[in-house]
């Protein structure tokens, strides 16, 4: 199971020195605002990211690639090759790339960019925590700690802010039969209040 969360808080070619970089935040955290959760009104389900969901992967030093659409055929650097750097702040996870001149990828990318058609920045990632709660009639899953696979720049960033749905369509069973038995416990425990 992967899940895909796309903001748009702009993808950037930055300049540090003689060096180049392809830049973006690839996920956002839940920071208590609308803008920084997603709704599934099919299953009233809220979904957020924590601020420790990617400090395992961070700190094991996880290969990740940044590729350009998620597209394995547009590989812009991998973090073990040291051509990718990852870092977490307060606002969320944020890549950088070198970039390369001479590497027809992130000429295109660095064309998009500048004409606008690259708007904002992606991650894609094996969830491996997450906890349940309530808000309201509705339940909420927090991602509290993610596989990494991919980061970088993409085309149609879903929600301005927020991300593109992180499907619970493409989520497995197992997390799709936890999600149902934590609703079921609700209701239950709802009527001994």
């Amino acid at each position: 199971m992967l899940v895909k969360q796309t903001v748009n808080f702009g993808t950037a070619l930055e300049t540090s020195g003689d060096d180049e970089y392809i830049a973006g935040y690839a996920s956002v955290f839940f920071d208590g605002t609308e803008q920084t959760q997603r709704y599934d009104g099919s299953l009233q389900l809220w979904e957020r990211i924590a601020p420790s969901a990617f400090d395992r992967a961070i700190r094991e030093h996880q290969k990740v690639e940044a590729r350009y659409n998620h597209s394995v055929d547009h590989v812009l650097g991998r973090t073990d090759l040291g051509s990718v750097a990852l870092s977490v702040d307060n606002k969320g996870l944020r890549y950088r790339v070198k970039f390369d001149s001479s590497d027809p990828d992130h000429q295109k990318v660095a064309s998009k960019i500048k004409s606008g058609l690259i708007e904002g920045s992606s991650f894609m990632a094996q969830p491996k925590q997450w906890k349940f709660s309530k808000k309201g009639e509705d339940a909420v899953i927090t991602y509290t700690d993610f596989n990494l696979v991919d980061v970088g720049p993409v085309n149609h960033p879903g929600m301005k802010g927020t991300g593109q749905p992180i499907l619970m369509s493409e989520l497995d069973d197992n997390l799709k039969d936890e999600l149902l038995r934590w609703k079921k416990t609700q209701e239950i425990l709802s009527k001994y209040k």
